[in-house]
């Protein structure tokens, strides 16, 4: 096998899932947030219905690998990194209020920033910076004592997985009841709100794009033996594990790739590669329905609440491994319980910075 080649064919492709993401959800303004405020604020499930079914084709397609022995999620981020309940939902509900002060999460702001939103490009800046320092500078001092606090809950909690991996594997389980309550949501919202064709097709092609991703760096990507090395490995992917999409960790990386270009130990890796074609693809599309739309700030308050809320999502998204597409997407579809925790934290945490715009208003 060609390694280089490989490695090529891995950023190329991943470069194009991020197009199609990008392009597809500037169309249907898909948007974590946007569901929750949308239903929270209006009653409106429409959104929340194509994220269902974006949910569903994601696990559909996981399940599919998995049974073809073509990835594996145990090696994945989402349960390899040693966190539990307690970084996870802490991590979340800071997520979740800096989401809403942002007006959206770090893909939202790839996408608005494709349609000219400088705001979003302030928000991504503050928010990748953040991570990095959450990661390796000052903050990762608060991060690792938030991860201290884990031995409290962790008795308990790893109590829970062994019940479930002693005779079931636990990411089969969760996967499962993950799947039967998006399906019982999704068809229970088709009631209240039809979905028309386009928009089944956008949630069937969303899923498509977190199943290529695992596809390409779980399978395709993956060496038994590496012939330097002589170790497996995941090639061009930041974490050492199968990825796909997310936007914390390639915010950040996209960032240090910039700053420090002439580094040989940066690299453009399959995340800081869906990064940029996300970018690129909801350009594309809002070029095509003239919807560039050059804006900044105009209230101090407005900026004050995007910076805080940048920094929120930074330091949040870090300790809870992944953002709202990341852990509600990504790792949902592998039944991950941690990303089913942060997920759950993340809306929490959203309701709670609507409610404090919503007062700040009135």
């Amino acid at each position: 096998m060609d390694i280089e080649h490989v490695e090529k064919t891995i950023v190329l492709c991943g470069f194009l899932i991020g197009l199609i993401f990008g392009f597809i959800s500037q169309r249907s303004r898909f948007c974590f947030l946007g569901s929750i405020a949308d239903f929270y604020i209006y009653k409106n499930s429409s959104r929340l219905g194509l994220y269902l079914l974006s949910l569903i084709s994601s696990i559909l397609g996981v399940t599919l690998l998995t049974e073809f022995n073509l990835l594996n999620p145990k090696n994945s981020l989402y349960f390899t990194n040693g966190h539990g309940f307690f970084p996870y939902s802490v991590g979340g509900l800071i997520f979740g209020v800096g989401m809403a002060l942002c007006s959206g999460c770090p893909a939202s702001s790839v996408i608005k920033l494709g349609e000219g939103n400088l705001k979003a490009l302030m928000v991504l800046f503050v928010t990748g910076v953040t991570a990095i320092i959450t990661m390796r500078g000052l903050f990762s001092f608060l991060r690792l004592k938030i991860i201290e606090l884990e031995r409290i809950f962790n008795d308990y909690y790893s109590n829970i997985l062994a019940f479930f991996s002693t005779e079931y594997d636990s990411s089969i389980f969760f996967r499962n009841l993950i799947l039967i309550l998006a399906s019982v949501f999704f068809f229970y919202n088709l009631k209240k709100n039809s979905i028309n064709k386009q928009k089944i097709f956008t949630g069937l092609l969303i899923g498509f794009c977190v199943s290529s991703g695992w596809y390409l760096t779980g399978a395709y990507g993956f060496l038994i033996e590496h012939p330097i090395t002589l170790d497996s490995q995941y090639l061009m992917t930041n974490s050492g594990g199968p990825e796909s999409l997310s936007f914390i960790g390639p915010t950040a990386y996209t960032l240090e790739l910039l700053m420090y270009t002439s580094d040989s130990s940066k690299y453009v890796s399959y995340g800081i590669m869906v990064f940029l074609g996300t970018f690129l693809g909801s350009f594309v599309s809002a070029l095509f329905t003239k919807n560039i739309n050059i804006d900044f700030f105009r209230k101090k308050n407005d900026f004050i609440n995007h910076f805080v809320g940048a920094m929120f999502m930074g330091f949040g998204g870090v300790l809870a491994s992944g953002c709202s597409i990341g852990n509600g997407l990504t790792g949902l579809s592998l039944g991950s319980p941690n990303s089913l925790i942060a997920v759950i934290s993340i809306i929490i945490g959203g309701l709670i910075g609507l409610r404090y715009l919503e007062n700040k208003v009135t």
